[in-house]
């Protein structure tokens, strides 16, 4: 029998081989269960080649921007942009919503490059090859809130070219790369780097980037160029001149009262800069007049301000440099006191109430028996003045009757400031800009050009600048030819200089004929000129060349359009500065071919304001003829506010007035007399005596006024 040791013993061998035997069985279990339960996601898991998943869009089966993808861009909305050769595609919730140029107002052209701001702006550069030209164009779109606001080199200051690459660096300024340079747009300003102007690599820009030290790098397909930063420009003030002509530097106070004897006076304030990595030329500024504007506009020095009331202003400018990098703002308080007797509304009349007048309270310290004579004095005198104004007004009505008096010129320039009427906001931009900018204006003939050329003229004749002295000199370029071009402009500058009192040194104009005189002999006068007016002069001379009717130049062969380029914007870039006038001379000017793109700081000249319209109606005649309100509304509606139009409308109303001796304007003189203008302008268009003229049909006077008061603002369609 086997003892319990024995016993024992087998029963611990036998246990211990029946687990040696589970063990397996229960890792497998173990295994499997793991397997079951695993916590690793779905989507972490790396999955065979079957399990991925393609979706792919198309222009065919999507509304999809058709045309080869280039650009692709998610936004921090998560949203998906696409930039195709044909447009611009937007991907948001499974839905697609495509942006052509047909269908909204982005940049035409294939979608080269896209860009977030810091803002959430969407930047959109496209580019695309104009056949006509012969070169490619591009445009740089921002998509805002749901608006398009587009920049192109016709309309901007923005590198010439197709778009192709797009950045914003750290302090916000968006660096667009074009085929045929770089610019970058800050604080709403463009400035713009070409291989031309700058030692920017030449060729198209394929690369923008940032460096750690905030450094641009531009790669293009000749090299790589980088902008290096040097420190921030620095803007001074200098001076302030209001109407008064106080003027006053603003080298060692900022604070500044004026007194002037009018109830209005304008301003003007003198600035400049200094940056140590920029052209003084190249910098840019930004000034606001708090109390007049609140937004900051670009400027130039002097800022000028017309028809300030009586109160303080604030005035701020800001020197921008080459790489849109801002000065601190350099400020002015300026407190401008007028001496001219406030002007009185007239109150209504009380109603009397019936109670006894204390005439002791009426007039303190004087008795009753001697307030009364006085008071009546007092009125009687009142009625007197009343009964001379009216005499007054009677007699110059009657005079003018006598003597046929008609102010409205039509067809006419015009040259006196006295008649000149609006375009005051106009005047100063031009004025603010020429100083260190070129001028194109453009717009429909008899539009007002020349009348406001010959404003010009005038302002900057007897504009008083501390620093400089302007050299007007209007010359009108239609008839001129090519051979008498260079000389046509030497003679009128002379003939000006020397009736302004000008000393001129000997100048080879004077011994040549036209025909003989080249651009080689315009540069050796001009050099001379200046040189002897700039020796005879304190501030700095700047000649200004008021050129009209410049489509003519269009004509003329490219050699000389070059040769006129050379010699006005570069030797004497600082010393000349154009203001040039045209009817289709953008279009022209516009072209790449032309060697005046992208010189001008552009302005379409516009219809009048609606109350510069009423006032070139009115104020002529002050006091001796009337308008009806329906008479003025009329002449708006029928002159579409232009001023030749309104001078045409008035002049033919006044003669009406002057055969019937009248001097009040009717609705019904303005409805015969435009009939009578329709048919005048009907024969001479077809250019017979007895062309039976087509007058439109016009609703009688008091519908014709209700219609025109219903029309939607900006309609300006007959």
């Amino acid at each position: 029998m086997r003892s319990i040791r024995e016993r024992r013993a087998d029963s611990k061998y036998r246990t211990s081989r029946r687990n040696r035997l589970l063990l397996p069985w229960c890792l497998l279990l173990l295994c499997a269960l793991l397997g079951l339960f695993d916590p690793t996601p779905v989507h972490a898991q790396k999955p065979g080649p079957a399990a991925w998943e393609w979706h792919t869009f198309t222009s065919d089966n999507f509304p999809l921007a058709s045309g080869g993808v280039n650009a692709l861009l998610e936004d921090s909305h998560s949203r998906m942009w696409v930039g195709t050769g044909d447009g611009l595609s937007l991907y948001q919730a499974g839905a697609w919503k495509t942006f052509t140029a047909e269908d909204f107002p982005l940049a035409p052209g294939g979608v080269n490059a896209l860009l977030e701001d810091s803002q959430g702006r969407i930047w959109v550069g496209t580019g695309y090859y104009d056949n006509a030209a012969g070169s490619s164009k591009g445009s740089v779109s921002v998509y805002t809130a749901g608006a398009w606001q587009t920049f192109t080199a016709e309309d901007s200051p923005l590198a010439p070219g197709g778009v192709s690459a797009l950045l914003e660096d750290t302090l916000s300024r968006i660096w667009v790369g074009t085929s045929e340079g770089v610019s970058v747009y800050a604080a709403g300003a463009w400035q713009t780097f070409t291989a031309e102007d700058s030692s920017l690599a030449p060729s198209e820009v394929s690369v923008l980037l940032e460096d750690s030290q905030g450094h641009i790098w531009v790669r293009t397909w000749d090299g790589i160029s980088v902008r290096r930063y040097g420190d921030q420009p620095c803007a001074f003030l200098r001076y302030a001149s209001p109407t008064s002509g106080q003027t006053t530097s603003l080298r060692t106070t900022s604070i500044l009262t004026f007194t002037f004897s009018s109830p209005r006076s304008t301003l003007e304030m003198g600035f400049s800069g200094i940056d140590a990595e920029s052209d003084p030329d190249r910098l840019l500024f930004r000034c606001q007049l708090v109390g007049y504007g609140e937004e900051e506009v670009p400027c130039a020095s002097p800022g000028y301000y017309p028809a300030l009331p009586p109160g303080t202003y604030t005035f701020r400018v800001r020197a921008l440099d080459e790489d849109l990098m801002s000065s601190e703002p350099a400020t002015a308080t300026i407190t401008l006191i007028s001496t001219a007797p406030p002007t009185s509304v007239p109150t209504p009349a009380p109603t009397p109430t019936p109670r006894v007048i204390e005439v002791e309270r009426v007039v303190p310290g004087l008795p009753r028996e001697a307030a009364v004579p006085l008071i009546g004095s007092l009125g009687g005198l009142v009625i007197a003045i009343v009964l001379g104004v009216m005499i007054r007004s009677a007699v110059r009505r009657a005079r003018a009757l006598r003597r046929g008096f008609n102010p409205y010129e039509a067809g006419r320039p015009i040259f006196d400031p006295r008649r000149f009427f609006g375009r005051e906001a106009l005047i100063a931009h031009i004025l603010n800009t020429i100083h260190q900018n070129d001028v194109l204006i453009h717009g429909e003939r008899r539009i007002g050009k020349t009348s406001l050329l010959r404003q010009l003229e005038h302002r900057l004749r007897t504009m008083n600048d501390p620093d400089y002295q302007f050299i007007p000199v209007y010359v009108d370029i239609e008839g001129v030819s090519q051979a008498e071009f260079f000389h046509t402009l030497m003679e009128e500058i002379a003939t000006v200089c020397q009736g302004a009192g000008h000393t001129l040194p000997t100048l080879r104009f004077a011994d040549s004929a036209a025909a003989e005189y080249d651009y080689r002999d315009l540069m050796h006068d001009l050099q001379s000129l200046l040189d002897a007016l700039q020796a005879a002069s304190p501030r700095a001379v700047r000649l200004i060349l008021l050129l009209d009717e410049v489509d003519v130049m269009n004509g003329y062969d490219q050699l000389v359009q070059q040769q006129f380029r050379r010699i006005l914007m570069k030797r004497f870039a600082r010393q000349v500065g154009i203001v040039a006038s045209g009817v289709h001379v953008f279009r022209e000017w516009s072209r790449q071919e032309s060697p005046f793109r992208n010189l001008f700081v552009e302005i379409h000249l516009d219809p009048l304001e609606e109350q510069e319209a009423r006032r070139l109606m009115t104020e002529p005649v002050n006091d001796i003829y009337d308008y009806d309100s329906e008479a003025v509304d009329l002449i708006l509606r029928y002159s579409e506010r232009k001023p030749w139009r309104i001078q045409r409308l008035c002049l033919e109303v006044v003669n009406r007035l002057l055969a019937e001796k009248r001097t009040r304007v009717t609705g019904q003189d303005v409805e015969d007399v435009y009939r009578h203008v329709l048919t005048e302008e009907a024969q001479s268009s077809a250019g017979q005596g007895e062309y039976p003229a087509v007058v439109p049909a016009r609703l009688p006077v008091a519908e014709e006024k209700a219609a025109y008061q219903a029309k939607p603002e900006g309609d300006s369609s007959a």
